[in-house]
């Protein structure tokens, strides 16, 4: 049996091939079991454990996360999540912040009037936008006031929007 040692990084990062370009972040944990008296021989177990993101950067003490610079192509289509409001189809993007952190992102579409949230770590709203960006694109920028995960969510402008469209997100530490 492996020991970590104090302090070691447990988790490891890994893109789930079912999220079709979307980054999904999986930590996975192998802990192994043995009683203190076994009967009748050495018994092990190996058991898999599965942590939500912000949990297991905690538990294996990352003190805060990697900055994020990633560009996304997406599709909104009529088979996308729907937002409560206006039935209107959306894409979500999660990503780890900590408190004090640039939040930027662009989206922009030669489809559909684009639209763009930011969703704080307890699913609250906190930026929309229409047209920041140059002509109908959108562009939010958001000073974190807390560590976790925030959420980018892409949207259209008048909720009949569909196609491709392309996002771009930034998250760095404050200037």
């Amino acid at each position: 049996m492996r020991r970590a040692a104090p302090g070691a990084t447990l988790a490891r990062r890994m893109v789930h091939p079912e999220r079709r370009g979307r980054r999904a972040r999986v930590h996975l944990y192998t802990l192994a079991v043995r009683p203190r008296r076994a009967l009748g021989g050495n018994m092990k177990k190996l058991v898999p454990i599965l942590f939500v993101s912000a949990f297991a950067l905690a538990l294996a003490g990352c003190s805060e996360p990697e900055p994020v610079d990633e560009t996304v192509t997406g599709e909104l289509t009529d088979s996308d999540p729907r937002v409560e409001q206006d039935d209107s189809p959306y894409d979500e993007y999660r990503f780890d912040v900590a408190e004090g952190w640039t939040i930027t992102g662009d989206m922009q579409s030669a489809n559909f009037d684009t639209y763009l949230w930011l969703i704080d770590p307890e699913g609250e709203s906190l930026v929309q936008d229409d047209d920041g960006g140059e002509g109908t694109n959108s562009r939010v920028t958001y000073t974190a006031a807390q560590s976790g995960t925030y959420t980018f969510r892409a949207n259209s402008y008048n909720g009949e929007g569909r196609g491709q469209y392309t996002l771009h997100f930034t998250a760095n530490p404050g200037q």
